[in-house]
């Protein structure tokens, strides 16, 4: 029986008719596999990156190593971070962040992939909201994305 091998798959832009779209490839059983994830106009390259490695983790399970999900930000401050963060939190704190993080943090960043997310970007973003809002409500949104990004670091370390 053949040594069961981690599977990480490809993703490619491809013209379907009149449409370009992601195409995932990747092989299952000893046969190639290909889905069209969607058309490249309504779905970002991070979005079908992450839709091809759900698809492929069930399927690398048995396989030696895993391989370390990928995460939107949306995704992480919603399935990790804030989860951490309730359990931490006093009900007062939990109700402010997380209006703060769901407002102004996870419209602006939640379809990028978390490393792709660059420290120029984010005091960019920071800048901007400085005209128009509080340095306090600034100041702690400046001290989320610090702990969102200590945690992603955190656990990839």
């Amino acid at each position: 029986m053949r040594r069961k091998r981690f599977i990480k798959g490809s993703l490619r832009a491809r013209k379907h008719g009149r449409y370009k779209v992601w195409l995932a490839q990747w092989w299952e059983g000893g046969s190639r596999r290909t889905k069209v994830l969607g058309r490249q106009s309504e779905l970002s390259k991070s979005e079908a990156e992450v839709m091809l490695s759900q698809i492929i983790q069930p399927l690398n399970v048995e396989a030696g190593s895993l391989q370390a999900p990928i995460f939107t930000f949306g995704s992480y401050v919603e399935n990790k971070f804030l989860p951490v963060c309730r359990r931490i939190w006093k009900d007062s704190t939990r109700t402010t962040s997380e209006a703060d993080i769901t407002r102004y943090l996870i419209p602006t960043f939640g379809k990028r992939r978390v490393e792709t997310i660059t420290r120029e970007r984010m005091q960019s973003f920071l800048e901007e909201l400085s005209s128009r809002l509080s340095s306090s409500v600034v100041g702690h949104l400046r001290w989320h994305l610090n702990a969102i990004f200590r945690m992603a670091q955190s656990a990839t370390a």
